[in-house]
């Protein structure tokens, strides 16, 4: 799915060099027109200085999708998933689901990717336990696959775990706003569920603080 941000750079770049070629052909014409004494040096001069605004035009057009999450959301429409999102790990227990942790996720775009990064707490708050992050995804439009490696911060210890995340996004309205899917890893037998709900641009995050963390958890619960 991202490769339709670079198959659009690309369309926008060919449509920049174009006006830029069409333009800048016209005025080099009717400046070799209108100065006819010039000399070649001249005239590789200009051409040079065409090529460099045809260069730092493309460059520009790559840097604003990089650096706007608001050009990507409108290239990307229905398959943005960029944001803060609140994931439940759920466990079966006499038929029915709980939930034994909560994690804060972050979808970030890096050059064509996803990152995902994140931090497991207790359900009540009381501390973080772990970190985990993935440099390299995979998203075809609905699923989001990842692998990831978890850094454990329980028992003043850091054990290093690894794994693979599938989720599935599903749209409410425009916007992908829930998700659900599967999480393996190294440390259990069987993979475990996660359902994932985005949080809402205008809520500050903030789970450095049991306080941050306690004011989340009453989102979560009264959302």
């Amino acid at each position: 799915m991202l490769k339709k941000l670079e198959n659009q750079i690309n369309i926008w770049k060919a449509v920049s060099s174009s006006l830029l070629g069409t333009t800048s052909g016209y005025m080099f014409r009717k400046f070799i027109f209108e100065n006819p004494d010039s000399t070649p040096v001249t005239w590789i001069s200009i051409a040079i200085v065409i090529f460099a605004v045809t260069v730092i035009s493309n460059f520009v057009l790559s840097s604003l999708i990089e650096k706007s999450s608001l050009i990507r959301k409108w290239i990307l429409g229905n398959h943005f998933i960029e944001g803060y999102w609140i994931q439940n790990i759920e466990t079966e227990s006499y038929g029915l689901m709980h939930t034994v942790q909560y994690s804060l996720l972050k979808i970030t775009y890096e050059k064509f990717n996803f990152k995902v990064e994140g931090t497991s707490f207790a359900l009540d708050g009381s501390k973080n336990t772990a970190n985990f992050y993935s440099h390299v995804t995979e998203f075809d439009g609905v699923i989001l696959r990842y692998p990831f490696t978890v850094e454990t911060l329980e028992f003043n210890k850091k054990n290093n775990i690894f794994g693979k995340t599938e989720l599935h996004f599903s749209k409410v309205g425009k916007l992908p706003e829930l998700y659900f899917g599967t999480v393996e890893s190294n440390v259990r037998k069987k993979p475990v569920k996660v359902r994932g709900e985005k949080i809402k641009s205008h809520i500050h995050v903030d789970i450095t603080t049991k306080r941050g963390r306690e004011k989340l958890i009453s989102y979560i619960k009264n959302r």
